[in-house]
């Protein structure tokens, strides 16, 4: 296929793939490695031809300008491919500024409905292209003109899903995925139990510090709890309760609360250095979910049983899971939101608006 005669778009079963652009992609993803430029450098360390189902080359001038393959592996069920698969153009033709298209050309468009028709001839149970970020906004613009440009029935997932098996997954295996409307997603749903939100406009760690040194610090006890447990009575995990507190008094806690009328039940927390807080849930506490925010420095991550650490400055923690803080040689200060009356699962979607696909932290 030729694009507005500029660019030659071509699928080869990878076994088919002419030895001259099989030797100018890996010569592609050298440079990709060497460079380090590209955000999602470290995907090309472990991608090999070889392993894909089928390559798509663009090419100008028979030299290779783009390429992406359709892949399928073991964490996939049987005849479920991956499109779109490690997509990547030269610099010289890439996309650009927010129409993400070149000289008026949406360059993407005849690689995927090349790929679909490739797919189609395998009979597939499923196929999908996917990514990590969670604002599907442009996604469901670009998909829905590809969909009246090729007469398609794409669709843009709302929720986000495995496609990968690794859980601690630094380039997040838990992905937005595109599909057709009429096939059944066979992945699972994103449960991780912590979610990074970005509120750094209504954050001022500086002004939270003087907030929370205004306060006077009582260590943690849960009356409920066994007279030999660490949360009966912890002189190492001090906290203050805020509810009684006038929000003039707490400024820079107010101002965060107003991101969403569920932040409304907040304490400072005050782990010691050197400590560690043992794993459990907050469950016995009332708490379905909570919203953290760090306001210390060189911190600890949590460390949720089964899913392993986060670290992170502001984020949406499941707090009926399991989880604990190891030891740190600095105090550990926390800003906590209880939610008692919405699951996490609930105020995921409330604050979907401040969900942030990787942590961004806070200068």
């Amino acid at each position: 296929m030729i694009l507005e005669n500029f660019i030659n778009v071509k699928t080869f079963k990878t076994k088919d793939l002419p030895k001259k652009y099989r030797l100018q992609i890996q010569d592609i993803i050298n440079q990709i490695i060497s460079d380090k430029k590209d955000e999602y450098w470290e995907n090309y360390e472990n991608f090999y031809l070889f392993e894909q189902v089928a390559v798509t080359v663009g090419l100008i001038d028979d030299n290779v300008k783009a390429f992406a393959s359709i892949f399928n592996n073991d964490f996939y069920e049987q005849d479920v491919y991956r499109i779109l698969n490690r997509l990547f153009f030269t610099e010289d033709i890439r996309e650009s500024g927010s129409t993400k298209t070149y000289k008026g050309i949406h360059r993407t468009f005849p690689i995927i409905q090349q790929q679909i028709e490739f797919v189609n001839t395998l009979n597939p149970k499923f196929y999908f292209i996917s990514r990590q970020r969670k604002n599907t906004r442009y996604f469901k613009y670009f998909f829905n003109k590809y969909n009246n440009t090729y007469n398609a029935n794409l669709t843009v997932s709302d929720k986000q899903y495995w496609v990968c098996s690794n859980k601690k997954d630094k380039y997040g295996c838990c992905q937005t995925i595109v599909y057709p409307k009429d096939k059944q997603i066979p992945f699972m749903e994103d449960i991780r139990p912590v979610t990074f939100l970005n509120l750094n406009h209504l954050i001022d760690i500086d002004a939270l510090r003087i907030d929370m040194n205004n306060q006077t610090f009582e260590p943690f006890k849960a009356c409920n709890a066994p007279k030999t447990s660490f949360f009966y009575n912890a002189p190492t995990w001090e906290t203050v309760r805020m509810e009684n507190i006038l929000l003039d008094e707490i400024p820079a806690v107010a101002k965060v609360a107003s991101a969403n009328k569920w932040l409304k039940n907040s304490r400072f927390y005050k782990q010691h250095a050197n400590t560690s807080v043992p794993a459990h849930t907050d469950i016995s506490d009332g708490p379905l979910a909570s919203v953290n925010i760090l306001i210390s420095d060189n911190n600890s991550p949590v460390h949720f049983v089964g899913w392993g650490d986060y670290t992170y400055y502001c984020a949406l923690l499941d707090v009926t899971q399991v989880h604990k803080v190891d030891s740190c040689p600095e105090e550990r200060h926390v800003l906590k939101f209880s939610i008692f009356d919405k699951t996490y699962e609930q105020m995921k979607e409330e604050l979907k608006d401040y969900i942030s696909p990787q942590q961004e932290f806070i200068q």
